[in-house]
């Protein structure tokens, strides 16, 4: 399978899964201009996208979704029932709760013909703990170390930093929660990191002890999953 990266971050989440066996695909986030995730290359036309999933109503993550209720696609959104092996196409699912400032999903999916399986989520403070899953895409924020330094020299507000990233996971979190694993995932690969709240050097030595491979999710780039 291929991931495709058509925006992570603040500015905007979008995130195309395709197989490579068969060209169909599904999209995870929908948070930035319609018309740039429809003229991307790894959109097959919705003909062969399966469905849509949108994990919570902040427009970073769900911009484009009337756009593409409008155009009869599949949808599972935070609005959705959570639902436990549900398939659309070659995709079979499930979907689950993370604590958010407001409601919001993470996905499991399995591609039937690969029979590889993904987690998504992004945007949490907490989430379940998961097993069996060859490949994460997963949110990893900030760390603590970054932040200390930035408030020290930029002299900032402690408490307006630390409330505005109460809603979104550490680095810290995710050491313990790959940590606590009992396998190594295949894959990890990071979503709606924050430049100027993250050290990319931090994360990669602090997961690679965990995971066979890490990477960090960068705009209009493809992994190989």
């Amino acid at each position: 399978m291929l991931l495709k990266v058509i925006g992570t971050g603040s500015k905007g989440n979008c995130y195309v899964i395709k197989s490579e066996k068969t060209g169909r695909f599904i999209i995870l986030d929908c948070g930035i201009k319609f018309e740039k995730i429809i003229t991307d290359s790894n959109f097959n036309g919705f003909e062969k996208l399966d469905f849509v999933f949108c994990s919570h109503i902040h427009k970073d993550h769900s911009l484009s979704l009337d756009l593409f209720k409008l155009n009869g696609c599949n949808i599972i959104d935070w609005n959705s029932k959570t639902e436990i092996k549900k398939t659309y196409g070659e995709w079979e699912f499930a979907t689950f709760e993370v604590k958010h400032n407001v409601k919001c999903l993470g996905i499991i999916i399995r591609n039937t013909k690969s029979n590889e399986t993904i987690a998504y989520m992004t945007d949490f403070c907490e989430c379940p703990r998961l097993i069996g899953i060859n490949h994460f895409i997963y949110e990893v924020n900030y760390d603590e170390e970054t932040i200390n330094k930035k408030i020290m020299l930029d002299n900032a507000d402690f408490q307006h930093i630390r409330a505005s990233l109460n809603n979104h996971n550490s680095l810290e979190n995710a050491v313990s929660y790959f940590n606590l694993l009992s396998y190594k995932p295949k894959s990890l690969n990071i979503c709606h990191m924050s430049k100027d709240h993250c050290s990319k050097n931090k994360v990669l030595n602090c997961l690679t002890e965990y995971v066979e491979n890490v990477n960090i999710l960068e705009n209009n780039m493809e992994y190989k999953i």
